[in-house]
């Protein structure tokens, strides 16, 4: 989950890729992280950072003009 985390602060916020930024965090979301024991608990930490930067993605990002009207 993590680097699609990365992906979306460090480059979909940058660029203002408001599309991008909602599909990586959507990608981390749906990792197994049970799938590597190793990973579990930082697989969960990055889940739940991406739920909540999903969560507050006007924060981030201008709403779209036609959600505007």
């Amino acid at each position: 989950a993590g680097p699609y985390l990365s992906y979306a602060t460090s480059v979909c916020i940058p660029q203002e890729d408001r599309e991008g930024f909602i599909q990586s965090l959507n990608a981390a979301l749906r990792i197994d992280p049970y799938a590597n024991p190793d990973l579990t608990l930082s697989n969960m930490i990055m889940q739940r950072h991406s739920q909540w930067l999903l969560d507050r993605v006007d924060d981030y990002f201008l709403p779209p003009l036609d959600a505007i009207n």
